[in-house]
């Protein structure tokens, strides 16, 4: 297939790159160029491509143009929201704790969503002050509504005193201010959660499930390492996560399974539809696939790369539903056009970076890498072919993603394909058993053996991640990677890509021609 097919058989991947292109061209031309500007462009470039008839090169090209200056004019219009909606002042309003409390120093750091007044809906990143006497700041816990007499302050604000990279970070999780408050400017309150939308009161109800789970975990006597496994594993809370534990993981090269992503979810996935498809009846199976999908989104916090994952199993399931085949990169550049839209800022989300490239990367190199595999008369049997589907897959994903690890973290993980060998396996199974944990709510014996059971196998994959991060050169440290390397990296893999297609397509050739 040439490059031209390809790209007319993919026609989001233009739309997104252009739209993701005009969003961090925006966000630096912001507020050099007010938005209102870019709309009116994108109108007049969409009413020339109305207007012509003919040429279809010079419309698909306008329709680039126009989905470029979009993503300018959305991501100026999200700061310049910011910068109106939210002033400097002392204010009182009533908020919901999205998180528990951290203890960081003399603060405690939790995420409020702020239900009443002018920042009704806006997301805070706030710091408590400890009260170290009465210590009343211990009574807060994620679904708490308190009453706050603080300063807010914009990210957007020239007088905010926070790193470049951390101020992205929270704007890519929806944060749009910051407050400090002090342990006397706050109290317990009696307002409603009926004020917000019913969007983010489902999501309170979701954290408040999130939680009633976690203490099911915190009941049981073992280590906290364990239980901080399980809980980032299978809820998506990291928070409990030493710094010992991420660093084992990252180590071994298995910081993936501490993040959910579609990893997780395709695992649940196919728990599902190995007993739904036995209704035999495509809808009936689609809408269960869809409510079990989005189920475990909410009760897991609805993280950014969660929603990718679930976005894209969707598509698939509504193709398959509607009897069509499902095109895996046009159902992730219409994904990730989706959380775009929804938040400009994901754009800088480490996480859905990572996600999106290894979904990319898998797409690109699974298929060569497994058929060299499989060229060998070894590995015939289906153990065989179960294990290096699991490499090629570990290695396909590493091409795409070692830049940007490299590039954010500075480290690289030598033995990631050995121990995604024996790690995925034993999640898979971790995850599997999580799912029994709430079918078996009504037994508490058997609960309390399959919990045992959870872990079991999570203290086995601790110390088997532990021992891989112990052994010589385990990771490659204190690595310097530019952008510029990152860009010079693609386009050097992309190029040997091409060479070892070509030569290929010449041995087939000559072998056909002898």
């Amino acid at each position: 297939m040439s490059v031209k097919e390809q790209l007319l058989l993919y026609p989001f991947l233009k739309v997104v790159i252009c739209f993701g292109f005009g969003i961090w061209l925006g966000n630096f031309l912001f507020p050099i160029v007010p938005a209102w500007v870019w709309i009116l462009v994108a109108f007049a470039v969409l009413f020339v491509w109305l207007v012509i008839r003919k040429h279809c090169f010079l419309k698909s090209s306008l329709l680039l143009l126009v989905s470029f200056v979009l993503g300018v004019g959305w991501i100026s219009i999200h700061r310049l929201k910011q910068v109106k909606q939210i002033t400097s002042v002392e204010q009182t309003y009533d908020a919901v704790l999205l998180s528990d409390p951290i203890r960081h120093g003399k603060v405690v750091q939790t995420r409020l969503l702020v239900l009443n007044g002018r920042l009704k809906n806006a997301e805070l990143q706030a710091s408590i002050l400890r009260d170290t006497i009465e210590n009343a700041y211990k009574i807060l816990q994620v679904g708490n509504i308190i009453r706050c007499n603080s300063v807010v302050q914009s990210l957007e604000s020239e007088n905010i005193f926070i790193p470049p990279y951390y101020k992205k970070y929270l704007q890519s999780k929806g944060v749009v201010a910051t407050t400090f408050i002090y342990y006397d400017d706050w109290c317990l309150s009696s307002a409603s959660l009926k004020e917000l939308s019913w969007i983010n009161q489902l999501r309170i109800k979701a954290l408040l499930l999130r939680k009633e789970t976690l203490k099911m975990y915190e009941k049981q006597e073992t280590t906290s390492d364990i239980i901080s496994v399980l809980d980032a594993m299978t809820l998506g809370e990291k928070g409990y996560l030493s710094s010992e534990t991420k660093n084992i993981y990252s180590a071994s090269g298995t910081s993936h399974l501490l993040a959910l992503s579609g990893l997780h979810l395709g695992i649940l996935f196919l728990l599902c539809e190995t007993f739904i498809k036995r209704l035999r009846n495509a809808i009936v199976e689609g809408a269960l696939e869809l409510t079990l999908i989005w189920g475990y989104v909410f009760v897991t916090g609805m993280s950014i790369t969660i929603l990718r994952a679930a976005i894209m199993l969707s598509l698939y399931i509504l193709a398959n539903v509607m009897k069509r085949k499902p095109l895996m990169l046009n159902s992730l550049c219409l994904t990730i056009f989706i959380l775009l839209i929804s938040n400009p800022f994901s754009l800088w989300d480490v996480g859905l970076q990572l996600s999106s490239v290894a979904v990319l990367s898998i797409f690109i190199f699974y298929k060569p890498i497994n058929n060299f595999f499989l060229s060998f008369r070894l590995m015939k049997g289906w153990l065989q072919r179960k294990i290096i589907s699991v490499i090629s897959a570990s290695l396909a994903a590493q091409i795409g993603v070692a830049p940007l690890i490299m590039h954010y973290f500075g480290t690289f993980p030598v033995y990631f394909f050995m121990t995604n060998l024996i790690a995925i396996p034993l999640s898979t199974i971790i995850l599997y058993g999580s799912v029994l944990l709430y079918i078996a709510n009504a037994l508490p014996v058997v609960q309390l053996l399959l919990l045992k059971g959870e872990f079991m196998l999570t203290h086995i994959l601790n110390l088997f991640l532990r021992y891989i991060s112990t052994l010589p050169m385990a990771q490659v440290s204190h690595i310097n990677f530019s952008f510029m390397h990152i860009l010079l990296y693609y386009i050097i893999v992309f190029c040997i890509s091409k060479i070892i297609h070509y030569a290929i397509k010449v041995d087939r050739s000559l072998v056909n021609h002898l």
